[in-house]
């Protein structure tokens, strides 16, 4: 693996209470948000090999849309929807990763809090208070072996 991005879902809708979490749908007035990180992004970060998406409504829902910016044939990676990456934990994500990072150079995971930011914080070494939803976390190595960091919040392009 050359390229791991972690990308939170989209705000979630707090609109209808008797949904249990893993129902909740995105919230579509923040859908922008993402759309402005992809867009800001989207030349610097190429196509991935593998999407892991959590298979929460709102991750799929999150997915649909980086489908629509970026557009499909950017896309065509293989994408897999997990239960597992729903509530992970950081040893969760890793091993998740680890069944993966052998067999591909750019993998996506859109998933769910704490558990990202634990795992940016725990097994990338990097200090982050908070992923924030539609935020966007990468990780590189290159190939001499040098590892960079760099990460796109919807707060960071407001004007």
């Amino acid at each position: 693996m050359r390229q791991l991005i972690l990308i939170r879902h989209i705000k979630s809708s707090w609109s209808d209470p008797s949904l249990k979490d893993f129902d909740r749908p995105i919230k579509k007035s923040r859908i922008g948000d993402l759309e402005k990180v992809l867009s800001k992004v989207q030349d610097r970060i190429g196509i991935p090999d593998l999407i892991l998406v959590s298979a929460s409504k709102r991750t799929r829902q999150t997915f649909k849309v980086m489908e629509k910016t970026m557009g499909k044939k950017q896309l065509k990676a293989q994408v897999v929807f997990s239960e597992i990456l729903y509530e992970c934990s950081a040893n969760d994500l890793a091993t998740t990763l680890g069944n993966y990072r052998d067999s591909f150079e750019k993998i996506w995971v859109i998933g769910h809090n704490p558990g990202l930011t634990e795992f940016i914080n725990r097994e990338l070494n990097f200090i982050l208070p908070n992923l924030p939803t539609s935020g966007l976390f990468v990780w590189e190595k290159n190939e001499a072996g040098e590892e960079n960091c760099w990460n796109c919040f919807p707060k960071s392009l407001e004007y």
